[in-house]
């Protein structure tokens, strides 16, 4: 419905009507405009309304941003400089930059994991558990399960095999994923710990990219004593992008070590670029699973009684006892697969075989071909000669559990 403004009013005269008041504007040669000039229930929202919101209708103009949390300051060249984005626990940060809301971590929810549910840990040795989360156990070792947290969610759960006297847990993130324009990053998770003990955190950095063998330390803290039971916790940490460059590494640990039996928990891994609240938000599996597939994957995992497929085609070749294998990547490779894992591999776990369904059993495999991401050739040595240039094919024994995984980790 269309106000009725009164007929012929000059400069400054006034109108109200539902509670706002309107005054005349002249801009001369016979014409003009009615403006708003006093709110009322309705009318003109303050900087202060825009801040903590109101019940009523209000208009927004400049100014009332401009002077609120949300309002832009912008330099001579039209950059926004400065800007205030709020410290209330409901604030929007409209000035972040949208990388501040993507989780740095791979596989945060413990969705995926390639090597199976249960992966051993031996002592000493840096070991890949759930995708792309590495444990180190000082001493004695320890079994790393896919488990679920006290909301039913998926986890990490550790458990001593030994009693290893320290436990190291975490992830490498590669340098091309390293936040840009930074000088600080945000670690947040969920903890069960078995019992009153100490944790704390460790960040290094690569000294080479994407190269883990030489590390640079560039802070550790710790959390405290911890009760037993489930814990969020969350840390700030000082660090600029020139130190993330190369690729960083993130460690939690329980430097008092982990007993026989007892059980740590990890869950809801995140790592936000600058000062960021927790609040942690799942990926989905698809995408979870995609970014895993990157850095290695597992062409074939059953356990001894499943159903066996094939996997990798190929043919016989002039040389005695040889065959080339082709496995096609799931996704592109993070780089040239540097390493093929033949967990505890022996003569005769994995067999190739021909249309007729005869298996060879296969005595060594080794990879050529490195150069490409996205196709793998296996070199395959069999007990007896392949038929040269006849179609064959590999798969596992079947009576025996095994797997292959090719890595491209960092």
């Amino acid at each position: 419905m269309a106000i009725d403004f009164p007929n012929s009013p000059v400069q400054g005269s006034t109108y109200s009507y539902l509670g706002i008041t309107y005054t005349y504007e002249d801009t001369g040669g016979g014409t003009g405009f009615w403006k708003v000039s006093t709110p009322g229930n309705t009318g003109i929202a303050t900087s202060a309304e825009v801040d903590t919101g109101t019940n009523n209708s209000k208009y927004l103009t400049p100014l009332a941003i401009d002077g609120s949390k949300y309002g832009v300051a912008y330099d001579a060249a039209g950059t926004a400089a400065t800007a205030n984005t709020g410290t209330g626990a409901n604030d929007v940060p409209t000035n972040a930059d949208v990388r501040n809301l993507r989780n740095l971590i791979i596989n945060p929810s413990f969705a995926i994991w390639q090597e199976g549910n249960t992966v051993l840990v031996p002592s000493n040795t840096v070991t890949y558990t759930a995708d792309q989360y590495f444990c180190f156990a000082a001493g004695a070792s320890l079994n790393a399960t896919k488990s679920v947290d006290d909301s039913a969610q998926t986890c990490a759960a550790l458990t001593g095999v030994g009693s290893p006297t320290l436990v190291s847990f975490g992830q490498r993130i590669e340098g091309s994923n390293a936040p840009r324009n930074t000088t600080e990053l945000t670690l947040s998770f969920r903890v069960l710990m078995p019992t009153l003990d100490e944790l704390t955190w460790d960040l290094t950095s690569a000294n080479t990219l994407d190269d883990f063998s030489a590390q640079t330390s560039i802070g550790t803290g710790t959390f405290g004593t911890l009760a037993a039971g489930w814990h969020d916790l969350e840390v700030t940490i000082p660090a600029t992008s020139a130190q993330l460059d190369n690729g960083y590494q993130i460690a939690i640990v329980l430097p008092n070590g982990l007993a026989t039996t007892n059980v740590l928990k990890y869950s809801e891994v995140a790592i936000y670029k600058g000062n960021v609240p927790r609040e942690f938000q799942p990926n989905s599996y698809a995408q979870d699973l995609a970014e895993c597939q990157r850095y290695g994957f597992n062409p074939l995992y059953l356990e001894a009684t499943d159903f066996e497929p094939a996997f990798g085609t190929g043919a016989g070749t002039t040389t005695v006892n040889i065959s080339l294998i082709s496995i096609k990547t799931p996704v592109p490779l993070r780089n040239t697969p540097s390493l093929l894992l033949k967990l505890g591999y022996t003569s005769g776990d994995f067999e190739i075989f021909d249309g007729s369904n005869v298996p060879l059993a296969v005595s060594d495999y080794s990879m050529i071909n490195e150069s490409s991401t996205s196709l793998i050739q296996l070199l395959v040595t069999s007990t007896t000669d392949p038929s040269n240039h006849r179609p064959y094919w590999i798969r596992r024994n079947n009576t025996i559990s095994r797997e292959l995984f090719i890595s491209a980790r960092l």
